[in-house]
């Protein structure tokens, strides 16, 4: 401290009064420091502009992509909410296709993408003008604590469905691995699920509730869900990589369809699709539940760096555009590949080639991924329910003994439930019918008519209003079809 405050002196000429030539040193010195400190100053205010508002010169294409991603930054966001939508939804589009015709299903999935890019805006808006970083914050806000745990029952139906549906998908693929490797003789998954031993209840009950006690058990239990992160990036790698695969496979499939055996196509049949069970509106739920992201876009909102409006908009549109554009190549391309009895998902398609090793690749990964979307689901199940019966502490937290319990109910109850019904169709239907319309677009649609909007009526609210009751109706008349028909057959 004393060498500070006799440099200061010195700097300030308090000392060597006699001594001219040490303080013009001094001089120089105050000088050049000052001088230092500035350029110093108008470097990090310059770094700091740069690297906020626009990205750097040298970056190109590939190092954007390829690049290493920071966290929070909107590459890395963009990715994290299209993981959010992205899913067993894009596999059983090439059936929908089939539904809406090969010329209109661009059009309806461009169409369906454009209202989850304004739903998923007015959430963003909302949450910006009441300052809340949470859909059911938003909620309990504008329409009162009822319709919050409406909602929570709502999420919870949703998980729950979900993880019923993982688990029918995992037990089928299990089978149609089983049936490539020992060379069974099935034609697909949906055969050997069908016609084989495979079909058998006790077969069924005892190898379901082997991988539910073995496998999903200790990795549902698990209370910190990030140690799954890795499993959750290989899990959407798997997912393009299947995708990757029916696009590549698509020319063969083509030549053994419409060259060697004159297959017929739906190219612009869309009529027929609003004919006996409504089978259009099938297709309009199954993208419902394809683009649904909206409860977890909050997470991804609140790390990204800079969250202005427009760095919002832009990771909106970008990951929409991005879910468009692989629902259309999916989609189309699994179509291509079986256009007639279109499995519920095209990785259960009959195959064509003696050894369809990429394929086969392909399911066995998906199985793994299906294992960590079930432990995500249930961990998001787990939450809605100890928030809506109120079982965490002062401190936020559960018990083990909590854990426990709830853990086992909801798999025993799910894994019986996958058991006795193994449409995949059906519980898609459903989820995108019902909850998945009430999540992303009914609440939404509220929220912009009564929080943004006052409730005043105008134009923007008149035309908003009628959207959200179109779809609405449409979802539900879907899910309502899906129970009746179910209902038929088991009678």
């Amino acid at each position: 401290m004393d060498s500070v405050v006799q440099f200061n002196a010195d700097m300030n000429g308090e000392t060597h009064p006699d001594n001219p030539d040490k303080i013009k040193e001094l001089q120089n010195i105050s000088d050049k420091t000052t001088e230092s400190n500035n350029k110093v100053e108008i470097t990090t205010l310059s770094n700091f502009q740069e690297e906020t508002f626009k990205a750097s010169p040298e970056s190109n294409f590939f190092q954007k992509i390829f690049g290493k991603i920071s966290s929070g930054s909107l590459t890395s966001s963009i990715f994290s909410l299209c993981i959010l939508s992205l899913g067993t939804g894009s596999l059983a589009l090439p059936q929908k296709i089939g539904y809406m015709s090969l010329f209109f299903s661009p059009i309806i999935i461009i169409l369906s993408g454009l209202v989850n890019y304004w739903t998923l805006g007015i959430l963003a808006k909302a949450s910006r003008k009441y300052n809340l970083n949470s859909y059911e914050a938003i909620v309990t806000k504008l329409f009162g604590k009822s319709i919050s745990i409406f909602l929570d029952i709502i999420m919870c139906i949703n998980q729950s469905g979900m993880i019923i549906l993982y688990q029918v998908i995992l037990y089928k693929l299990l089978g149609g691995v089983i049936n490539e490797i020992f060379s069974l003789g099935y034609s697909g998954v949906e055969e050997f699920a069908e016609k084989s031993f495979w079909n058998r209840f006790k077969i069924k009950f005892i190898v379901c509730y082997l991988i539910a006690i073995i496998v999903l058990s200790p990795l549902c239990l698990l209370k910190n869900i990030s140690k799954m992160r890795y499993a959750s990036m290989f899990g959407i790698f798997s997912l393009f990589f299947l995708i990757f695969v029916v696009v590549i496979e698509c020319p063969f499939y083509i030549k053994y369809n419409f060259i060697d055996n004159k297959t017929e196509l739906n190219l612009v049949d869309v009529i027929s699709g609003f004919k006996g069970d409504m089978k259009i509106l099938q297709s309009i739920s199954t993208l419902f539940y394809a683009f649904a992201c909206h409860v977890g876009v909050f997470p991804v909102l609140n790390t990204l760096k800079s969250p202005t409006p427009q760095r919002i908009n832009l990771l909106f549109k970008k990951s929409i555009i991005l879910d468009i554009s692989c629902y259309i190549i999916i989609g189309v391309s699994g179509y291509l590949t079986q256009p007639v009895d279109t499995p519920d998902l095209i990785i259960e398609r009959k195959k064509i080639f003696k050894n369809d090793f990429l394929m086969i690749i392909g399911q066995v990964s998906f199985i793994f991924t299906l294992i960590a979307k079930i432990c995500a689901n249930y961990n998001a199940l787990r939450s809605c329910l100890i928030n809506l019966f109120g079982l965490n502490n002062s401190e936020n937290q559960f018990s083990n003994k909590v854990n426990f319990i709830i853990t086992g109910c909801c798999l025993m109850i799910t894994t019986f439930i996958a058991v006795v019904f193994q449409s995949i169709s059906s519980y898609i239907s459903l989820i995108g019918g019902f909850c998945s319309v009430i999540i992303s677009v009914l609440i939404p649609g509220l929220i912009y008519i009564k929080g943004l909007n006052q409730s005043q009526i105008n134009k923007r609210t008149v035309i908003s209003g009628s959207i959200v009751i179109i779809l609405t109706l449409m979802g539900f008349t879907n899910g309502f079809l899906t129970i009746k028909n179910v209902m038929e057959k088991k009678l």
